[in-house]
């Protein structure tokens, strides 16, 4: 199948552009990970993408988005997860 026409479910709704309704889908998600005497500190990383309100990928609306609006998002993202 192919993956634009498959549907998901989102794990977060958000509005972004002034008032646009989405759904945020992670496909990933590492926290955290203070260091230790053997490894440096890691993470969190995160991969996601967003979904318009029938389920289906909205990879078009990310290209409209400025470097702040996304580190916006992904900051709701994580503080949504923390809450988990």
């Amino acid at each position: 199948m192919n993956s634009k026409l498959k549907k998901y479910d989102p794990h977060l709704d958000i509005t972004v552009k002034g008032g646009l309704p989405c759904g945020v889908v992670i496909d990933s998600y590492m926290p955290y990970l203070p260091p230790t005497w053997l490894e440096p500190p890691e993470g969190p990383e995160i991969q996601w993408f967003f979904i318009d309100s029938k389920g289906y990928k909205a990879d078009w609306l990310f290209d409209q988005l400025t470097q702040d609006e996304i580190d916006e998002i992904e900051a709701e993202i994580y503080e949504a997860l923390e809450k988990q």
